[in-house]
């Protein structure tokens, strides 16, 4: 085995629910080596797995703190974020709107990068729990700079408590 920032530099894995109880499930890696890796998955409502083209991944909106994720969605239509769930230094979840097969879909939707991951600065943070609230997130750099400012400290008592 190796460290996952060694294997990956980047990755999306979505999953939407589409019309007749049929769901989609997208998992698109981008390989240290320089290789993508493309899961496109369809699950009727009996379970029956079907592999399928995906639509092209398009850029939706960057984290907080710079973290890129792209979704899957018709070429007509572009993907928006309509919910943030979890916005860290290396990982994000969020719920996109995007279309597939022309209808409209959901997608519980998550981005990691390995190459943040293996900043020294964000395994410096691993121990540390990261509040969901996605703005707090940039409290921690000036703590983690060493000029902790006395709002970044009230912040995190009131906010972690």
């Amino acid at each position: 085995t190796c460290p996952l920032e060694d294997t990956f530099t980047h990755w999306d894995w979505a999953r939407g629910s589409l019309p007749d109880d049929q769901s989609v499930i997208f998992y698109d890696t981008q390989r240290r080596d320089g290789s993508r890796g493309m899961l496109a998955l369809q699950f009727d409502e009996d379970g029956a797995v079907t592999h399928v083209d995906p639509p092209a991944p398009q850029a939706v909106k960057s984290g907080v703190w710079g973290v890129a994720r792209n979704a899957h969605s018709d070429a007509e239509s572009a993907p928006a974020l309509k919910a943030s769930y979890e916005d860290g230094p290396f990982y994000l979840r969020a719920k996109i709107g995007s279309q597939i097969g022309g209808e409209p879909v959901d997608l519980m939707h998550e981005s990691f990068s390995g190459e943040r991951f293996g900043q020294w600065w964000v395994k410096a943070m691993l121990p540390f729990r990261m509040p969901r609230r996605s703005w707090f997130g940039l409290l921690y750099i000036p703590i983690l700079m060493g000029t902790p400012s006395l709002i970044a400290i009230l912040a995190y008592v009131w906010l972690s408590s």
